[in-house]
């Protein structure tokens, strides 16, 4: 099993109870293998299956439960990149594992 270990900033987490509310609903979503959050840094850090949830989706999570994501350039970059290594991550268990040493299997 593959799993993918992501920080997501998060604006709008003002306490221990806002972390709570975080982990449980978060934690709850099938495919998630854990999660922290810290109010003071303003990052939820999700590790979780990509085949069985994606990062879409627990970002949906946390916008319904009303806390959003930073709209500075860094906080879209950073979210650009989580996505793109998940994309990444996920087409690579798709590939066909091949030596060096070895011609690639015919299809």
């Amino acid at each position: 099993m593959v799993h993918l270990v992501r920080s997501i900033p998060v604006s709008g987490m003002n306490g221990a109870s806002c972390e709570d509310r975080i982990r449980e609903s978060v934690g709850a979503m099938p495919g998630v293998l854990g999660v922290s959050a810290s109010h003071r840094r303003g990052l939820v850090r999700v590790s979780y299956d990509p085949c069985r949830v994606r990062l879409d989706e627990v970002e949906e999570c946390l916008g319904g439960l009303g806390y959003g994501q930073p709209r500075s350039w860094l906080a879209r970059l950073r979210r650009s990149w989580n996505h793109f290594s998940e994309e990444n991550a996920l087409d690579g268990m798709k590939s066909v594992r091949v030596c060096c040493s070895r011609q690639p299997p015919r299809r």
